[in-house]
């Protein structure tokens, strides 16, 4: 199965390995979370192991690629070619037994040097969220289980002066999904293609700056921000060098800048509480900027006053090689020698901290 590149530009995906959703036949892409900077999980042709990985393997330009595929900018593709069954992936041995996914990268053609600017916006929002009760029908439907189960009802008053708005200090009204996340995030994605060549020297040259925003609500009062983005910058150059009528050599630099921001609270935590908390137990925050909590977490005070992470990636990948035609020798002989080399640097900054709690009184 080949995917080619026009596809994948048409495509508003921050990375290769969610472009390959839906685009290949056998080929699963879970999305785990959706949080900026994720990496899907590929699977071809099910779970293989249940012990081992069941990753396949990826080779970019003819080299095994060990990285993290959500670096690679999907305009750097020229085509990807997912290898599914065992005759196939055979060259690869023991390491394609879970498929194999090449990937090439663009090269240059023979031309007048050809420059593309493309600036991409997309807005992304939840498929589908819960539609909560709010605190005064939340506690009615309370209200008549004691009823039906013959006790007296004990939130009538509460009922009341919640309608009307009567003091959301004491008698709150908490949707926490709308407290903690907006109902859109947005991404960007800017990309200058350069490209040409002649009979000897041929070049391609990719840039493209790539920002991504999640849905989690920050609190503007701090200078520090706790919402989860990404920014990467990716930069490649392939280049192919004609020394005489019968020996080619190709050489690609490449690499990215990576910066991701979050809180340092776990995301799917933060979530799942606001999921299941009550809307009239406290405030998000009381209108005196002090922040309540119970036996239960505040989900607000998690997503925007526990402070920050942020981490910063960047790789360099090389590759050189040497094609000579010996021809000569023997029609349809050829050798080959490749050097590839990679450098990884990661870098991780944490700041956390304890809001100052305070129990509602009852």
């Amino acid at each position: 199965t080949a995917v080619s590149g026009e596809k994948i530009a048409k495509m508003q995906v921050s990375s290769v390995s969610k472009a390959l959703e839906g685009a290949a036949a056998g080929v699963q892409v879970i999305n785990t979370s959706g949080q900026p900077g994720e990496n899907a999980k590929i699977r071809i042709r099910g779970i293989g192991s249940f012990s081992a990985s069941s990753a396949p393997l990826y080779v970019v330009d003819g080299m095994p690629y060990e990285g993290d595929l959500a670096s690679i900018n999907p305009t750097d593709v020229q085509n990807i070619t997912v290898l599914k069954d065992a005759a196939a992936s055979a060259v690869y041995g023991v390491r394609g037994a879970n498929g194999v996914i090449l990937i090439n990268t663009k090269r240059g053609q023979v031309g007048k040097p050809r420059v593309t600017v493309k600036a991409e916006f997309a807005a992304t929002q939840p498929v589908k969220l819960p539609e909560y009760l709010g605190a005064a029908d939340y506690m009615q439907v309370l209200d008549d289980i004691l009823m039906d189960t013959g006790q007296q009802p004990k939130y009538t008053d509460r009922i009341a002066k919640t309608r009307a708005g009567y003091d959301p200090d004491l008698y709150p009204d908490v949707n926490w999904m709308d407290a903690i996340a907006n109902d859109y995030a947005s991404n960007q994605r800017v990309t200058v293609d350069i490209s040409g060549g002649t009979e000897t020297l041929r070049y391609s040259f990719v840039a493209a700056a790539y920002n991504e925003r999640g849905i989690l609500k920050r609190d503007k009062s701090y200078d520090w921000d706790p919402t989860i983005k990404l920014q990467r910058y990716n930069v490649r150059s392939n280049v192919d060098l004609k020394l005489s009528p019968t020996t080619q050599l190709r050489f690609n630099i490449g690499g990215y800048l990576q910066d991701r921001n979050s809180t340092t609270k776990d995301i799917s935590q933060i979530f799942q509480k606001a999921f299941v908390a009550v809307p009239h137990a406290f405030p998000a925050q009381y209108s005196s900027g002090q922040i309540p909590t119970t036996e239960e977490p505040n989900v607000w005070s998690w997503a925007t006053q526990s402070g920050y992470k942020r981490r910063s990636d960047s790789k360099i990948e090389t590759l050189f090689s040497v094609e000579q035609d010996l021809k000569f020798l023997l029609p349809g002989l050829k050798v080959k020698g490749t050097f590839s080399f990679d450098r990884f640097s990661s870098g991780t900054v944490s700041r956390g901290k304890t809001p100052d709690y305070y129990v509602p009184a009852t």
